[in-house]
């Protein structure tokens, strides 16, 4: 489910809370507004996780192209959770240095990815790998799969 139609959900219910005082709201409403509530936290964490994977990612890709400062800044907003102003005093810059160095660092990864696409051809081939292991894992193991599976993989390289 995208993000967006939670959040529509959710308000959806919150209105359905605010039409009933507190003194008649029925269980069933409650229940409704805290599966709504559930349900976009959950959406929301997907999403901060997809998108900390990516950037996480393309520091380990392509990480060693930026400068030891950069570098440095990504790593410690990204990898080790440091806050902008936190960073902005353990260096001795501005936080809005910090800020503008670490965006420009990622787009610089963006534009990497789109003229290289490293990471999108890595996530192909571990997601062939992983079909190629579930092939080799099953019950009912088919050889002609796993090596139609492996010659994927090499054309893919």
């Amino acid at each position: 489910m995208e993000f967006h139609s939670a959040s529509a959900d959710l308000r959806s219910a919150l209105a359905d809370f605010h039409l009933y005082n507190s003194f008649s709201l029925t269980f069933l409403t409650i229940q409704r507004i805290i599966c709504k509530v559930i349900l976009l936290y959950r959406c929301f964490i997907e999403i901060f996780m997809d998108d900390i994977f990516e950037k996480t990612l393309l520091f380990d890709i392509y990480g060693e192209l930026l400068t030891e400062k950069q570098r440095e800044l990504y790593s410690l907003y990204y990898l080790r959770d440091y806050s902008l102003s936190e960073i902005s005093q353990l260096k001795g810059i501005s936080r809005q240095g910090v800020r503008d160095s670490v965006k420009k660092c990622y787009e610089h990864f963006v534009e990497y990815e789109k003229k290289l696409k490293v990471m999108k051809r890595y996530l192909d081939i571990s997601s062939r790998v992983d079909k190629m292991i579930e092939a080799l894992e099953s019950a009912d193991y088919d050889k002609k799969t796993a090596i139609t599976l492996a010659k994927e993989i090499k054309e893919s390289l």
